[in-house]
């Protein structure tokens, strides 16, 4: 994973446990061990979910990281290719498997409605509701909370220094925790019914409950891009802070 010289060979190892943490979840296998126990302590940690926070946090850094280089070499943030840049990595797999499904729904062998497709499509599948999600499009929420986050961050970088963009992170990451615990209860009413959001939409993939693990990336990366020489000379002295600050973002987000 590289762009423009930056390369953390760390993180493709991350990536790869990230990946078959995923697939482990998607293939069922979580769901054969045991309900209760170690067994369950430990599907929960190395969960789908979890894998796809890692997968957030990660990206979070890389991006922000990225975008701070480009603004420090250019004085600017190239918006328009970086957008371009962005849809045309996801582009080629996300045409293959879009046509896969399209020619699955036209000769009856999936059954899913053509709404379902179109908002996967978008990037607005972290939106869509119960009634409309189906596993063959379900891994295209993740993709959808990270296009949203690209259409913003890089306004966010170019309009910030380092304190400003701490203070951003921080404020979303607060606001995605409070969203976890009170969007799902907050209650609409649609064609004169009343329901809760958590009933009826996959509500901790909304945005702003999904980018906390993202701000926690972005945060990182400020602070390395700016004060990296500080963070390192405090991780080889106090290692273990470290990994008890880890442990404890890590209680709030997996």
């Amino acid at each position: 994973m590289s762009a423009k010289g930056f390369y953390i060979k760390g993180f493709d190892g991350l990536r790869a446990i990230s990946i078959l943490m995923v697939l482990l979840m998607h293939i069922g296998v979580y769901d054969s061990w045991a309900a209760t126990g170690w067994q369950f302590s430990l599907s929960h940690t190395f969960s789908g979910a979890a894998g796809v926070t890692v997968f957030f946090t990660i990206s979070g850094f890389l991006i922000t990281t990225l975008l701070l280089q480009e603004k420090l070499r250019t004085g600017t943030i190239g918006y328009k290719n970086f957008i371009i840049r962005r849809f045309l990595r996801l582009l080629p797999p996300l045409l293959v498997f879009y046509m896969v499904i399209v020619i699955l729904i036209f000769t009856g062998n999936l059954d899913i409605k053509s709404s379902a497709v179109a908002l996967s499509f978008c990037y607005l599948y972290n939106f869509v509701p119960n009634r409309l999600y189906y596993s063959e499009l379900g891994h295209t929420w993740s993709l959808a909370v990270e296009e949203q986050f690209y259409i913003f961050w890089p306004w966010i970088i170019f309009y910030f220094n380092k304190k400003g963009l701490l203070i951003t992170a921080a404020v979303l990451f607060i606001l995605a925790l409070l969203a976890v615990y009170f969007v799902p209860d907050i209650r609409v009413n649609v064609n004169k019914k009343s329901y809760f959001i958590g009933e009826s939409f996959h509500a901790d993939r909304f945005f702003l409950p999904a980018i906390a693990p993202i701000m926690i990336g972005s945060a990182f990366a400020v602070l390395n891009f700016f004060n990296g020489n500080q963070i390192k000379l405090f991780i080889s002295r106090w290692p273990v802070v470290l990994l008890i600050i880890t442990l404890i973002l890590s209680a709030f987000i997996i």
